[in-house]
Protein backbone atom coordinates (compact mmCIF):
# COMPACT_ATOMS: atom_id res chain seq x y z
CA UNK A 1 0.00 0.00 0.00
CA UNK A 2 2.81 2.43 0.81
CA UNK A 3 4.41 1.77 -2.60
CA UNK A 4 1.08 2.57 -4.27
CA UNK A 5 0.67 5.79 -2.26
CA UNK A 6 4.25 6.82 -3.09
CA UNK A 7 3.72 6.09 -6.78
CA UNK A 8 0.45 8.04 -6.70
CA UNK A 9 2.27 11.06 -5.26
CA UNK A 10 5.10 10.86 -7.83
CA UNK A 11 2.56 10.53 -10.67
CA UNK A 12 0.51 13.52 -9.53
CA UNK A 13 3.62 15.67 -9.12
CA UNK A 14 4.73 14.72 -12.64
CA UNK A 15 1.28 15.63 -14.03
CA UNK A 16 1.37 18.97 -12.22
CA UNK A 17 4.88 19.66 -13.53
CA UNK A 18 3.72 18.80 -17.04
CA UNK A 19 0.78 21.18 -16.77
CA UNK A 20 3.00 23.98 -15.53
CA UNK A 21 5.50 23.45 -18.37
CA UNK A 22 2.63 23.38 -20.89
CA UNK A 23 1.23 26.63 -19.47
CA UNK A 24 4.66 28.25 -19.76
CA UNK A 25 4.94 26.99 -23.34
CA UNK A 26 1.58 28.58 -24.17
CA UNK A 27 2.69 31.87 -22.62
CA UNK A 28 5.94 31.70 -24.59
CA UNK A 29 4.07 30.97 -27.81
CA UNK A 30 1.74 33.92 -27.19
CA UNK A 31 4.68 36.26 -26.62
CA UNK A 32 6.39 35.00 -29.78
CA UNK A 33 3.15 35.43 -31.73
CA UNK A 34 2.92 39.03 -30.52
CA UNK A 35 6.43 39.66 -31.89
CA UNK A 36 5.49 38.05 -35.21
CA UNK A 37 2.36 40.23 -35.38
CA UNK A 38 4.59 43.29 -34.98
CA UNK A 39 6.78 41.97 -37.80
CA UNK A 40 3.75 41.55 -40.06
CA UNK A 41 2.59 45.07 -39.25
CA UNK A 42 5.99 46.51 -40.14
CA UNK A 43 6.34 44.59 -43.40
CA UNK A 44 2.86 45.65 -44.54
CA UNK A 45 4.48 48.79 -46.02
CA UNK A 46 6.54 46.73 -48.50
CA UNK A 47 3.92 46.44 -51.31
CA UNK A 48 3.29 50.18 -51.10
CA UNK A 49 7.02 50.90 -51.38
CA UNK A 50 7.34 48.61 -54.40
CA UNK A 51 4.36 50.28 -56.08
CA UNK A 52 5.69 53.77 -55.42
CA UNK A 53 9.14 52.81 -56.71
CA UNK A 54 7.74 51.21 -59.88
CA UNK A 55 5.45 54.19 -60.50
CA UNK A 56 8.32 56.63 -60.10
CA UNK A 57 10.50 54.59 -62.44
CA UNK A 58 7.77 54.57 -65.07
CA UNK A 59 7.13 58.28 -64.63
CA UNK A 60 10.89 59.00 -64.95
CA UNK A 61 10.80 57.39 -68.37
CA UNK A 62 7.67 59.30 -69.41
CA UNK A 63 8.55 62.62 -67.76
CA UNK A 64 10.67 64.11 -70.59
CA UNK A 65 7.91 63.59 -73.14
CA UNK A 66 5.20 64.86 -70.80
CA UNK A 67 7.17 67.94 -69.80
CA UNK A 68 7.91 68.79 -73.44
CA UNK A 69 4.20 68.51 -74.19
CA UNK A 70 3.31 70.78 -71.26
CA UNK A 71 5.97 73.34 -72.18
CA UNK A 72 7.11 73.99 -68.60
CA UNK A 73 10.06 76.25 -67.79
CA UNK A 74 13.58 74.98 -67.21
CA UNK A 75 13.47 75.39 -63.42
CA UNK A 76 10.26 73.44 -63.00
CA UNK A 77 11.49 70.74 -65.42
CA UNK A 78 14.63 70.22 -63.38
CA UNK A 79 12.68 69.94 -60.15
CA UNK A 80 10.24 67.46 -61.68
CA UNK A 81 13.07 65.38 -63.14
CA UNK A 82 14.71 65.11 -59.72
CA UNK A 83 11.48 64.39 -57.87
CA UNK A 84 10.85 60.86 -59.20
CA UNK A 85 14.30 59.39 -58.46
CA UNK A 86 14.25 61.00 -55.03
CA UNK A 87 10.86 59.50 -54.17
CA UNK A 88 11.94 56.13 -55.57
CA UNK A 89 15.15 56.11 -53.50
CA UNK A 90 13.27 57.10 -50.35
CA UNK A 91 10.71 54.37 -51.01
CA UNK A 92 13.50 51.80 -51.31
CA UNK A 93 15.09 53.06 -48.10
CA UNK A 94 11.79 52.80 -46.22
CA UNK A 95 11.40 49.26 -47.53
CA UNK A 96 14.92 48.46 -46.32
CA UNK A 97 14.10 49.81 -42.86
CA UNK A 98 10.95 47.66 -42.82
CA UNK A 99 13.06 44.63 -43.71
CA UNK A 100 15.47 45.33 -40.84
CA UNK A 101 12.60 45.83 -38.36
CA UNK A 102 10.93 42.61 -39.55
CA UNK A 103 14.17 40.68 -39.05
CA UNK A 104 14.55 42.17 -35.58
CA UNK A 105 11.04 41.15 -34.51
CA UNK A 106 11.41 37.67 -36.02
CA UNK A 107 14.72 37.12 -34.23
CA UNK A 108 13.14 38.29 -30.98
CA UNK A 109 10.30 35.80 -31.47
CA UNK A 110 12.78 33.00 -32.09
CA UNK A 111 14.89 33.87 -29.06
CA UNK A 112 11.88 33.92 -26.71
CA UNK A 113 11.46 30.17 -26.91
CA UNK A 114 15.12 29.39 -27.30
CA UNK A 115 16.11 31.22 -24.13
CA UNK A 116 13.10 30.14 -22.11
CA UNK A 117 13.38 26.41 -22.75
CA UNK A 118 17.10 25.85 -23.14
CA UNK A 119 19.24 24.24 -20.50
CA UNK A 120 21.57 26.41 -18.45
CA UNK A 121 24.60 24.55 -19.84
CA UNK A 122 23.65 25.56 -23.39
CA UNK A 123 23.08 29.22 -22.58
CA UNK A 124 26.47 29.66 -20.90
CA UNK A 125 28.55 31.87 -23.18
CA UNK A 126 25.66 33.32 -25.17
CA UNK A 127 23.73 34.60 -22.17
CA UNK A 128 23.66 38.39 -21.97
CA UNK A 129 22.85 40.62 -19.05
CA UNK A 130 20.15 43.26 -19.37
CA UNK A 131 22.78 45.98 -19.85
CA UNK A 132 24.43 43.97 -22.64
CA UNK A 133 21.06 43.40 -24.30
CA UNK A 134 20.32 47.16 -24.21
CA UNK A 135 23.74 47.91 -25.72
CA UNK A 136 23.17 45.35 -28.49
CA UNK A 137 19.74 46.82 -29.24
CA UNK A 138 21.24 50.31 -29.39
CA UNK A 139 23.98 49.10 -31.73
CA UNK A 140 21.36 47.47 -33.95
CA UNK A 141 19.36 50.69 -34.20
CA UNK A 142 22.51 52.66 -35.05
CA UNK A 143 23.46 50.15 -37.75
CA UNK A 144 19.94 50.39 -39.14
CA UNK A 145 20.29 54.17 -39.54
CA UNK A 146 23.68 53.75 -41.22
CA UNK A 147 22.08 51.23 -43.57
CA UNK A 148 19.30 53.71 -44.28
CA UNK A 149 21.79 56.44 -45.18
CA UNK A 150 23.86 54.06 -47.28
CA UNK A 151 20.79 53.01 -49.25
CA UNK A 152 19.48 56.55 -49.86
CA UNK A 153 22.60 58.57 -50.68
CA UNK A 154 24.24 56.51 -53.46
CA UNK A 155 21.27 56.54 -55.85
CA UNK A 156 21.19 60.30 -56.60
CA UNK A 157 25.00 60.49 -56.65
CA UNK A 158 25.37 57.62 -59.11
CA UNK A 159 22.62 59.05 -61.29
CA UNK A 160 24.26 62.48 -61.30
CA UNK A 161 27.78 61.18 -62.00
CA UNK A 162 27.16 58.32 -64.41
CA UNK A 163 24.11 59.49 -66.31
CA UNK A 164 24.17 60.85 -69.82
CA UNK A 165 24.57 64.49 -70.70
CA UNK A 166 20.87 65.32 -70.32
CA UNK A 167 19.10 65.62 -66.99
CA UNK A 168 16.37 63.25 -68.18
CA UNK A 169 18.90 60.47 -68.81
CA UNK A 170 20.45 61.01 -65.37
CA UNK A 171 17.04 60.77 -63.69
CA UNK A 172 16.18 57.55 -65.51
CA UNK A 173 19.47 56.01 -64.38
Amino acid sequence: ASITIGSEYIGRVAVADGKEIAANAIICAAEAEAQLAKAERVKAITPLCVGVGATCAAFSILAPTLLDALGLGVVSRTELFLLCPLISALSAAVCNLALEETRNYANTAISIGRRRFSKSTKIGKRWLSTAEQVQNDSRTVTERWYSFGASVLPAPLIGALLGGPSLGAKCIL
